[in-house]
């Protein structure tokens, strides 16, 4: 009898827990299986998408974007607190704040186009988040706080509030979409955590009214919103925002799901011979790895990478007048301008993401911003007259 009774006890004791643990899991856990990625298309080309704007202001620190950002069918003159320098090209523009390129509807062809490309793909995506069929319906009335999330398909017909912490949890191909009518709201602080390999760039925020992330907050997944993004001071935001009107910021920090930065590059050598360029592509002995004319005899060589891609081409520079090329092959100049006299040396310097060009004329020198003519936006004297110039990256 003591026996029987001592294994009852342990069968009785094993079933409890193991319903204990079902009973937890189902709790702490509420989603199932079943969501879908959402394909951004050409929308998911940007870190910020908006409609009628974006403006950044400081705040406790700088604003920092890693990624495009853009704005359409409203013009450039909606990017304010950005500082942005056009480049020479007029299809985008630079900001210190970016690192990246701005674009605009108003900007040079094919920028227009493509970002009403863009913005369809927003809406098409907007729209196809919010069709699929949900496996969890106004989970906590919307308020969240404190819960562990599985990939799944959760509508709220309410706002959704994060005061403190979520956690979303599940592999890395797994999928989180969030259907919610009302205003998307986190506190101050507060986070949206990713355990279990889960990534940003396989959550998706889809909101009828406006986000609003709380200073200092850490915030995973993307944004789709049918009108506007607002971050508080100091907010993280791993995830694109994607507003169907206007994106606000204030000292925030941003950046595309899965980015990386970008590999260092390795300078290699080439030389300039009576108007042909012989290229390297290894610092090392040999035969040149590309060449071709380009030139006079007489002209001045220069390198850089003038579009901002992360590649120099070359130019010259003969008679006060500048011939870049945007690749390392013959043919007619991309960029054709007068700055400078005939008898200055030219410089190239790197600003903005981008590479510029100057002169140097008797001790002074005279920087431009951007791959054009016009005055110089910097000119202040060092050196003597007879002096050769020099640019780096000297600290």
């Amino acid at each position: 009898m003591t026996t029987m009774k001592k294994s009852g006890e342990k069968r009785f004791s094993l079933v409890f827990s193991i319903a204990l643990l079902i009973l937890m899991t189902a709790l702490i856990i509420p989603g199932v299986m079943g969501a879908t990625a959402v394909n951004l298309a050409t929308a998911g080309n940007y870190e910020i998408l908006s409609e009628s704007g974006i403006s950044t202001t400081p705040g406790t620190q700088n604003t920092l974007v890693t990624g495009d950002i853009a704005v359409s069918p409203i013009d450039s003159s909606a990017i304010t607190g950005f500082g942005l320098v056009r480049d020479s090209s007029g299809q985008f523009s630079r900001s210190s704040l970016v690192n990246g390129k701005v674009y605009a509807a108003n900007y040079t062809a094919p920028t227009p186009a493509t970002l009403t490309t863009a913005v369809n793909d927003m809406y098409a995506a907007y729209t196809t988040a919010n069709a699929q069929t949900p496996s969890v319906t106004n989970l906590g009335n919307g308020s969240i706080d404190g819960m562990t999330l599985a990939p799944g398909v959760y509508k709220w017909s309410t706002g959704v509030n994060i005061p403190n912490n979520v956690t979303l949890s599940g592999g890395p191909n797994d999928v989180w979409i969030f259907q919610i009518a009302g205003v998307l709201s986190t506190g101050v602080n507060s986070k949206v955590i990713l355990t279990g390999g889960a990534q940003a760039q396989n959550v998706f925020w889809v909101v009828a009214g406006n986000t609003a992330l709380g200073a200092n907050s850490q915030f995973n997944g993307n944004i789709l919103d049918a009108t506007y993004i607002a971050l508080g001071n100091g907010a993280t935001l791993n995830g694109k925002a994607l507003a169907q009107t206007a994106v606000t910021l204030m000292g925030d920090t941003l950046s595309s799901p899965g980015s990386t930065p970008t590999p260092s590059v390795t300078s290699t050598v080439g030389v300039y011979r009576s108007g042909v360029f012989y290229l390297k592509n290894t610092n090392a002995a040999g035969n040149a790895d590309t060449v071709f004319a380009y030139g006079a005899a007489s002209d001045t060589p220069l390198v850089g990478d003038w579009t901002g891609q992360g590649h120099d081409t070359v130019g010259v520079y003969r008679s006060g007048v500048f011939y870049l090329k945007n690749t390392n092959a013959a043919g007619n100049a991309d960029t054709v301008f007068a700055y400078g006299a005939a008898g200055d040396t030219p410089i190239v310097w790197h600003h903005n993401g981008q590479d510029t060009v100057g002169v140097y004329r008797s001790g002074v020198f005279y920087l431009k911003n951007s791959n054009s003519a016009g005055n110089a936006d910097s000119v202040f004297v060092y050196g003597a007259s007879n002096d050769i110039p020099i640019d780096g990256s000297w600290i």
